[in-house]
């Protein structure tokens, strides 16, 4: 090796490790952001999940609306009932067979002349005529309000 080589190597190696030292100080560690989704509607049951019904198995469900939404959503159920419990993010479907009912989310009555509004929703469910469905299933199907057709739809069987 020629002179001016031998002194060029052990910069050319120091300079190098500097560049990897300082790439691997330098590295920030990637963080996983997860944006807020405020346009989702979560509907499953509580416990085991099944695609049967049960009077006394397998009925109670979480129902979980955002606020923006409560508003622009109906919920239609075929030979069932979705019905509120103490929690407001549960409810139970009951079957009833040849019966369709519909629920809403309205917004809270105020308590008073002079009262405030309230502020939040009520869940609401109302007869909507005859079930189109065969009587052994249940179809519970989510609607936007203003025509934008099903968002989400559950076809249950009914285990007698």
């Amino acid at each position: 090796m020629k002179p001016q080589m031998k002194n060029l190597f052990p910069k050319l190696l120091f300079i190098f490790s500097c560049c990897v030292a300082y790439k691997s100080a330098s590295q920030t560690v990637d963080k996983l952001k997860f944006k807020k989704e405020n346009s989702l509607i979560y509907f499953f049951q509580n416990g085991s999940k099944s695609d049967s019904i049960s009077k006394s198995v397998h009925n109670l469900f979480y129902l979980v609306v955002p606020d923006s939404l409560k508003h622009q959503i109906s919920i239609q159920v075929e030979n069932g009932q979705l019905q509120k419990t103490a929690n407001d993010s549960i409810v139970r479907l009951s079957y009833l067979k040849g019966i369709k009912y519909e629920s809403v989310y309205t917004r809270k009555e105020t308590n008073g002349f002079d009262s405030k509004p309230a502020k939040g929703y009520e869940f609401k469910t109302m007869i909507n005529g005859l079930a189109e469905m065969p009587t052994d299933s249940i179809l519970v199907q989510f609607y936007f309000k203003k025509g934008n057709g099903l968002i989400l739809a559950n076809k249950f069987f009914v285990l007698q």
